[in-house]
């Protein structure tokens, strides 16, 4: 078996050294990953069969490596954005109708975006793009790797890069109006938004949802994964914490009794929103690599507030809101800044990804925490937790249990992509 192995090396090196260095724009890390991808391959080699073509199967091997690499965020893909010999020009010209590519290729937000767009392409789009675009492949050389026809190449890759194109916000650029929510901007607001409570820029939303098929699909889950939510007795908190890896954002939900809500609105209101100096209200916290982008309160306004970094920790200080309740529902969204996602690529099976996801409230509560994995997440297996919720475009693996004070929930999965 390792002599069979050593010949797929010498017969597929030059192929997929060239692959890694279109992703890496030439860079000596190419022959880095190129080892690492025939590693992959080998731990993997006494389950392959011949049912597929062996050069499909070793790019899907190329495709986790070169991604796996990239996931970290200080890393920035060059992605052949820069130009090549394909006669359909750059990726992100035909996608962002940008003037000069070194313009785009300075946009670290724009990289990642793309580099998720690809991700969530159906596999053989996605096999087609990389072709075509990161090995600049004619069309001709591209249904010889794949092993599909040439009509199929042309017709994958039109249907590619209009996904890409709405994915990317190519089509909110053409419309010219600079006004437009950016992705960022309204990933912020899809909690409040699916709770159907959000009260301020909900035109401005609303607006981007119809020309963004990431974010609406983000809103639709979350829709319906809320319409399986549980609460416990009012006296007892509540707690969700739902995180997309995929966008490396995280939205929180807690309830809690409200001692004095309505002498805290009436104060509140005579002071235009704003909380006194001297009071704590509504206060929160997070690890220092998870940073709040926004906070809500009862009614779905977006509250005002400090950010204060303590050691390892950062502190939310409420400033301003304008609605509490007996009963309060507070909403928070979060960026994670750190490199660690809640799942990742495991090193010894090529498509086997490893996840886990854990919450200290530090209080007795009921808690839940879910993770948003892809829809075409597939073989999912949980060694702590719950269950799945399909969802639309995700599937939420979950833990959710009552907890005693200082107890930790923790969820651990797998599955394959």
């Amino acid at each position: 078996m390792k002599e069979d192995f050593e010949a797929v090396v010498r017969s597929n090196m030059s192929c997929v050294l060239a692959y890694m260095r279109s992703v890496t724009g030439g860079s000596s890390i190419a022959e880095d990953l190129t080892q690492e991808c025939f590693l992959a391959a080998y731990r993997a080699w006494d389950s392959y069969t011949e049912e597929g073509k062996l050069t499909h199967w070793l790019m899907r091997i190329c495709r986790h490596t070169a991604a796996s690499y990239y996931r970290k965020k200080e890393r920035v893909p060059i992605l052949s954005l820069d130009g090549g010999e394909n006669d359909e020009g750059s990726l992100m010209e035909i996608l962002t109708d940008s003037s000069t590519p070194e313009d785009v290729v300075l946009e670290r937000e724009l990289a990642d975006s793309l580099l998720t767009a690809i991700e969530r392409l159906p596999d053989r789009q996605r096999d087609i793009i990389r072709c075509r675009f990161f090995l600049d492949y004619s069309v001709e050389q591209t249904a010889s790797m794949l092993g599909i026809p040439g009509g199929t190449v042309k017709s994958g890759q039109s249907a590619a890069i209009e996904k890409l194109r709405h994915q990317m916000g190519a089509a909110q650029k053409k419309t010219k109006r600079s006004s437009i929510m950016e992705c960022r901007e309204a990933q912020k607001y899809l909690f409040v938004y699916a709770k159907g409570i959000m009260k301020e820029k909900v035109a401005e939303l609303e607006e981007h949802l119809a020309a963004c098929p990431l974010c609406r699909g983000i809103a639709e889950s979350l829709r319906e994964l809320i319409s399986h939510f549980t609460y416990a007795p009012e006296d007892i908190i509540t707690h969700h914490l739902i995180d997309f890896p995929e966008i490396s954002t995280a939205y929180c939900e807690t309830t809690c009794l409200i001692q004095g809500a309505d002498q805290i609105q009436k104060i509140l209101d005579e002071n235009g929103g704003k909380v006194p100096e001297d009071a704590t209200w509504f206060g929160s916290g997070s690890t220092a690599n998870c940073e709040a982008v926004a906070r809500f309160d009862e009614g779905g306004y977006e509250m005002d507030y400090d950010t204060v970094r303590e050691g390892n920790f950062n502190r939310y200080y409420t400033k301003g809101l304008k609605k509490v309740a007996s009963y309060m529902h507070c909403r928070e969204t979060f960026v994670n800044h750190g490199d660690r996602r809640s799942y990742r690529k495991s090193p010894d099976a090529p498509m086997l990804w490893v996840g886990d996801m854990n919450n200290d409230m530090g209080s007795a509560c009921k808690s839940g925490i879910f993770t948003a994995l892809p829809k075409k997440a597939t073989n999912i297996r949980l060694k702590r937790g719950n269950g799945y919720i399909p969802c639309g475009e995700y599937i939420f693996v979950y833990s959710e249990r009552y907890l005693t004070e200082n107890e930790v929930i923790k969820l651990e999965y797998t599955f394959n992509m």
